[in-house]
């Protein structure tokens, strides 16, 4: 019976460095819209430009997007091995 609150834990903090994040990149590629839209290598590209918290978070958001692209491309191929792997 805890009640929880977003505005009072680091979930805004965290979402304000991916956004910072996002801005400093979209100087490169006007297209980039979110973090969905930033490839690990244009992020490491600019890693020198973002603070080392943002570059972090960052990191990990976009491995985490490619790791589910990754999963899901296998599940659609029926390639378990890969999926559970």
């Amino acid at each position: 019976m805890v009640r929880r609150e977003l505005a009072s834990s680091e979930y805004n903090v965290r979402r304000g460095q991916c956004e910072a994040g996002v801005a400093a990149l979209r100087a490169y590629d006007p297209s980039i819209r979110s973090l969905r839209d930033v490839t690990l290598d244009l992020l490491r590209e600019h890693r020198a430009e973002l603070d080392p918290v943002v570059f972090r978070r960052c990191e990990y958001v976009v491995r985490e997007n490619t790791r589910v692209g990754d999963a899901c491309a296998a599940l659609a191929r029926n390639d378990f091995a890969v999926f559970g792997g």
